[in-house]
Order: C-alpha cells, then structure tokens, then sequence
C-alpha cells in the first residue's frame, strides 16, 4: 500500500506522542520538535527537555526496498532525541543536571527502542550517532534511531 502517511514528517508528530505518552509520569519533561524549538533562544529553553528532529533520510539497500518500476521505495529515516538539560550540579538542592540527563536518556530508549510508529514500515533501531556536548551550562546527549517508511507513487 501507499506510505500510511501522506507527511515525509509523519514520525515525527508519532515519536513526539510516544514519548509524551510513557513520560506521563514526568509533566517536568517536555518533548518538542523542530517547530516548537525554531522560535526559542538557547537561554530561555525549557528544561528538561526531549528534542525530536529528524536527521534525514537514505534510500534503503535492503533486497527488496524498492520495486523495478520505481514507484515503490522503501527510505530508511534517522530520527535523533535530544535530551536537553541544565549541565548544573547544585548540592544544596540536590539537584545533578548529569544524573537528571543519564536517567532521561534510559526513559527515552526504553520508549522507542523497537517501538514501531503507525506511519512507519519497521520498528524503531537505535543506531550510531553523535556523541553528546556540554556547552553554555547546558547539556545535550542525541539518541539516533533508524526506521524505514515505504512510499508508494499511485501514477
């Protein structure tokens, strides 16, 4: 059949749900994506934050991904989660901006982490990715995961 989506984006909207939905349980964390971020100087970002942007997209290798035609292609996308945090350590709150960023990471990977989005033809497969970077009293860890979504030309 045609993409379930008619949205290159689709995941997006799928991932940023996914990760809402199993941290109900943190209404501190807030899951954004590139829209809600364009509008927002690094200073007055919301932290703790999880950062839903999407890396691109290849056309996948895999025997059968894409049809003599042309019209049937399977196209592997990278989507990246960014935890976003404060990179502060305040003893007297006893709040740890790293330990904070350490334990946001777990929730995020156990979330997607073979979670297969409805617009999507595969599960969700953490994969290779940048390392992370403390820079302005912020830290930010980017979890790269890869998914195929197959599109469908109907000419």
């Amino acid at each position: 059949g045609a993409m379930a989506s008619d949205n290159l984006f689709a995941l997006e909207l799928e991932i940023v749900a996914r990760l809402k939905a199993v941290l109900a349980d943190r209404p501190d964390v807030h899951v954004l994506s590139a829209i809600d971020l364009a509008a927002v100087t690094e200073e007055k970002q919301l932290l703790p934050a999880l950062h839903v942007l999407h890396r691109g997209f290849a056309v996948s290798t895999m025997a059968g991904a894409s049809r003599a035609d042309g019209r049937v292609q399977v196209l592997d996308q990278e989507w990246v989660v960014v935890v976003a945090s404060s990179a502060k350590r305040d003893l007297k709150r006893g709040t740890d901006g790293r330990l904070q960023a350490g334990q946001l990471a777990v929730r995020a990977l156990m979330a997607l982490m073979g979670y297969r989005c409805p617009s999507a033809a595969g599960p969700l497969r953490l994969v290779p990715g940048p390392g992370g970077v403390i820079e302005n009293g912020f830290q930010y860890l980017p979890l790269s995961f890869q998914t195929m979504v197959a599109v469908t030309a109907t000419h």
